[in-house]
């Protein structure tokens, strides 16, 4: 699994990362076509039972496609944004952003007289808290949602992905 992930992290890197690089528009657009391809493909495969019955005790030959998939979409995902803010932010997981968010904080009480460094540290930490607590309301959220609707759980993330690929295709007809 972690090769998927890895795998989603190197095709956001040629895209997005690359892009940056040599200070070229990073091409959010494919990225956020594979997203929206993927999860698409998730909901239809899961909706029509390919992975089995929602729910159902862990099979691994049947799930290790779904699991491969989701690795894929993960590091494809965490990989944009991480790119697209500099390494500052990732979505995926909370390992890292729980470590960056307690050494901020240290940062914070034994720096608090420095106001440069305190004002960019507590910027950081607010963001970090953010994106800690929206993590951690999706997935309350979200596991109602699958509770309640299996598969048909994926729309939500599917629909995200198509409106960010929306954007983005709008975001470039403007640019150019």
């Amino acid at each position: 699994m972690p090769v998927f992930f890895l795998m989603g992290s190197m095709i956001s890197g040629f895209f997005i990362d690359s892009e940056i690089q040599k200070n070229r528009a990073p091409r959010f657009e494919y990225v956020f076509s594979l997203l929206t391809l993927f999860t698409a493909l998730i909901l239809a495969l899961g909706a029509s039972h390919v992975f089995g019955q929602f729910g159902m005790t862990a099979d691994m030959e049947r799930d290790y496609y779904l699991l491969a998939l989701l690795c894929l979409t993960c590091g494809l995902q965490n990989a944009t944004v991480t790119s697209a803010y500099g390494a500052v932010v990732r979505t995926t997981h909370l390992t890292g952003l729980t470590t960056d968010l307690g050494v901020g904080l240290v940062r914070i009480f034994k720096n608090h007289r420095k106001n440069k460094d305190l004002s960019q540290e507590l910027r950081a930490t607010f963001m970090r808290v953010g994106i800690i607590l929206s993590f951690t309301i999706g997935s309350l959220i979200c596991g109602l949602v699958f509770v309640r609707f299996a598969y048909w759980g994926f729309v939500i993330p599917f629909l995200i992905s198509l409106g960010l690929l929306i954007l983005s295709l709008a975001f470039k007809k403007r640019i150019l």
